[in-house]
């Protein structure tokens, strides 16, 4: 672009006036793309923290499992089996897969 005004013989105040313009818009461009990276590694962080909370969680859950008497394990497992049944059934209705 620059090029071609030269090319043309414009003048050069005029040149370094939308050199000027240019640099303003890059600038706030370049503002506004780090704050969409600043975000995006927010949104990261905070799923890696969840992601954290969701497995201790779960461990917890299985330790708390695993310390129940036998019966009370396998009708908490029978619970469980017929549970996911349930929602694979809700599922298959609605045409939604649900995690």
């Amino acid at each position: 672009m620059m090029i071609d005004r030269v090319n043309m013989n414009q003048e050069l105040p005029d040149m370094v006036e939308d050199l000027d313009a240019l640099k303003i818009k890059n600038d706030k461009e370049a503002e506004s793309l780090e704050r969409i990276f600043e975000q995006k590694e927010s949104k990261e962080k905070q799923i890696e923290v969840l992601d954290r909370e969701m497995s201790r969680q779960k461990t917890l859950t299985e330790n708390r499992v695993q310390d129940m008497d036998p019966d009370m394990r396998q009708h908490y497992s029978n619970l469980k089996r017929d549970g996911l049944q349930v929602k694979q059934s809700c599922n298959g209705l609605a045409g939604v897969s649900v995690l």
